[in-house]
């Protein structure tokens, strides 16, 4: 926030409460303390534009909604050079499921705040939404950029890059990050702090599986399938992992071992849904 938008002490924190209150679904609460910095305060703009998302969350059958869009947009009137404004902006069109207007705002803020998180990550999930891969896999990589010490960070651009066929890239990502884990890099606190220490088994499962894939995806069936014959201890996803095995015996054209392998004594002895 500007110091030509700085609120004094007390409304600081009616605007903190207001959004704890937007967070907790406390609409009600968060009008009246909304109300309480624009009584002093009539031209804070990001309050108004934060007031405008309360109204619109309070009514799920959008008849509030022109009362909604008039606070934002005089919110960013006010406060045009607020990252907060225009990402509340963007937090209503989602609301009303306008990726395409949502995805323009949260850019918006992206512009004034490069380095927001919070603001990125929502944009990313707006071109997911709209099924824009290509500039999903732009914004992770400014994430990746941003937070190299989340988990996340690595996988989401590898997906991403998986899903628009950049294969081999996307396994290079992969690669990347287990390299940099092995080596203790970013051990600082608060390092991988999106980890689950309660799914690290599965996860470890879940990679090997998904850098097959991409293996597979990209042409390295062999070394896919020399991977994954490799690592059978460390998947827990059984049926999974005899799936993607027996298509990689199937492409390497090893038809005799990927009849034994899809054979319904291989998956615990329970035939397959067809």
């Amino acid at each position: 926030m500007s110091a030509k938008h700085a609120l004094p002490s007390r409304e600081r924190k009616e605007f903190q409460d207001l959004v704890n209150c937007y967070e907790t679904k406390q609409f009600k609460r968060g009008l009246k303390h909304a109300d309480a910095v624009l009584k002093k305060f009539p031209q804070h703009g990001e309050t108004m534009a934060m007031k405008g998302l309360v109204v619109r969350s309070m009514d799920d059958t959008f008849g509030r909604n022109e009362e909604a869009h008039a606070l934002v947009k005089r919110g960013i009137e006010c406060h045009p050079e607020s990252h907060v404004c225009w990402h509340v902006y963007g937090l209503v069109h989602r609301q009303e499921r306008n990726y395409a207007e949502a995805a323009k705002c949260y850019a918006q803020a992206a512009k004034i705040d490069p380095s927001n998180m919070l603001v990125l990550r929502d944009l990313s999930t707006m071109y997911v939404q709209m099924r824009d891969l290509k500039a999903f896999v732009e914004i992770r990589r400014r994430i990746l950029k941003l937070k190299m010490d989340q988990r996340s960070s690595w996988f989401a651009l590898a997906v991403g890059l998986h899903l628009i066929g950049e294969h081999a890239e996307g396994l290079s990502i992969l690669e990347k990050y287990e390299e940099i884990r092995k080596s203790g890099a970013f051990t600082g606190r608060g390092s991988w702090r999106d980890e689950d220490k309660l799914m690290v088994k599965f996860d470890a499962s879940e990679l090997v599986l998904l850098k097959a894939t991409m293996r597979r995806d990209a042409g390295q069936v062999k070394e896919a399938l020399e991977d994954l014959e490799a690592q059978e201890a460390n998947v827990v996803d059984k049926v999974a992992y005899l799936e993607l095995v027996g298509a990689c015996q199937m492409k390497l054209e090893m038809f005799d071992a990927a009849q034994q392998t899809y054979k319904p004594s291989s998956f615990g002895g329970r035939r397959r849904r067809r």
